[in-house]
């Protein structure tokens, strides 16, 4: 099964070899750094490149990609299957999430066109990023 990165990191030490994929705009952007300092910050990219991806998109790997677009608007979708599926992809396609205790939260709010979705990531309690899909 393919696996995303192909980190040399250890015990959370400096990356050295993982680009970031960080562009001006996005939350902790620093031009002058052009690669990944620990395994989090890969962890981290790792997941960001799966809940932005959709399934098929990646030649050679068509189950990689939480698909999150077509889940948050079925009207099928519960809290629990965002949840399990994110899991599921991140415990497929990341390697270093064997050595963290990561979880997906999801939470469902009333909006004024549609319903939105909030994707809350959590690594070994501390590190936390999310997305909002409206």
């Amino acid at each position: 099964m393919p696996r995303i990165g192909t980190s040399g990191i250890k015990n959370n030490m400096r990356a050295g070899n993982d680009i970031s994929l960080k562009v001006s705009g996005d939350p902790g952007f620093n031009s002058s750094e052009m690669e990944l300092q620990t395994e989090v910050e890969v962890l981290k990219q790792q997941i960001a490149m799966i809940l932005y991806t959709r399934k098929h998109d990646v030649l050679g790997s068509k189950m990689l990609g939480a698909n999150l677009e077509d889940l948050i608007y079925s009207l099928r979708s519960t809290e629990g299957l965002i949840e399990s599926t994110v899991m599921q992809q991140i415990q497929t396609f990341c390697p270093a999430a064997n050595r963290y205790t990561v979880q997906a939260r999801v939470n469902f709010f009333k909006g004024t066109t549609r319903d939105i979705a909030i994707l809350d990531i959590t690594i070994d309690n501390t590190t936390k990023f999310g997305l909002i899909l409206k």
